[in-house]
């Protein structure tokens, strides 16, 4: 995986020989560039992301949720990249989804017992909302961090939301 350099798989990411696992409709992408490494790519791809990723790999319980180790983040351009295993599995539209809904809940359930001191993901960004109050007061600061001129960090920050129950 250290032989790769950056260059060489952002253009592996846009080959069109490379298998792209995630749907045409997503923004971001995920290619598989070997047999066990594979990259999520795009625009709303941060090194906050990437973080979370590797504490979710560390903190959660693999028997109940996989994880894929990230091993590295860059930019180039407008898109982040994060370097990870390829784990086998089954990409889920809504339909397949629909088949696996009690394995959805007991993963979703699994994660939202990580609470953080501080909303954000496992405590880093600001996206983790533990309660009806912190939630409200994440949107008036993504809000404001609008208003202010900062609307791509604001886009960033809240292209994903975990919200866990008192």
């Amino acid at each position: 995986m250290s032989s790769f350099t950056d260059d060489h798989i952002v253009s592996l990411c846009h080959n069109p020989m490379t298998t792209i696992l995630s749907s045409p409709l997503c923004l971001n992408k995920v290619a598989r560039i070997s047999n066990d490494v594979a990259v999520k790519f795009g625009q709303f791809v941060t090194v906050q992301e990437f973080k979370n990723q590797q504490i979710a790999q560390q903190s959660l319980d693999s028997d109940i949720v996989t994880v894929p180790r990230a091993y590295r983040f860059f930019q180039k351009e407008d898109a982040g990249y994060i370097i990870m295993d390829y784990v086998a599995g089954k990409t889920l539209d809504l339909e397949s989804a629909k088949e696996v809904v009690k394995e959805l809940g007991e993963v979703l359930n699994h994660i939202h017992q990580h609470e953080g001191m501080n909303p954000g993901h496992l405590e880093v960004g600001q996206c983790l909302v533990s309660s009806g109050q912190n939630m409200k007061r994440w949107i008036s600061q993504s809000l404001m961090t609008s208003i202010s001129g900062s609307i791509d960090r604001a886009a960033q920050e809240t292209r994903s939301i975990f919200v866990t129950t008192p």
